[in-house]
């Protein structure tokens, strides 16, 4: 069940990330926004030091959100790093002048060199 819930977790984390429009990345931010204003909403103390307390929870839930999403928006941008460096390889090199053309892409060259 907890497997399911983390594959159903990521692909709605990875479809926000591949979207282009702002609209689809803002999405991403709801889990953490309606939280935080929830929990300022409630959680009122006397002191900073209480408030903290309280809310220390939602922190950390915002915490691992921004990270687990940046995490897979991270994998997101490698992905699309190979795919270009790719196509630079099949299709782009060949338009640049004779003395470029032998070049090869910084994904290529990593590659090799490992």
């Amino acid at each position: 069940m907890l497997r399911s819930l983390y594959l159903a977790v990521r692909a709605w984390v990875d479809r926000g990330v591949a979207g282009s429009s702002g609209d689809t990345n803002n999405v991403l931010l709801a889990p953490i926004l309606l939280p935080v204003a929830v929990a300022a909403l409630l959680f009122g103390g006397d002191t900073l030091s209480e408030r903290l307390i309280r809310l220390s929870p939602v922190l950390l839930w915002s915490v691992l959100w921004f990270g687990f999403s940046g995490w897979r928006y991270y994998l997101a941008l490698r992905r699309q790093s190979v795919r270009n460096d790719r196509h630079f390889d099949i299709w782009g090199k060949h338009k640049l002048p004779p003395e470029y053309a032998d070049s090869e892409s910084a994904t290529k060259a990593k590659r090799r060199r490992k």
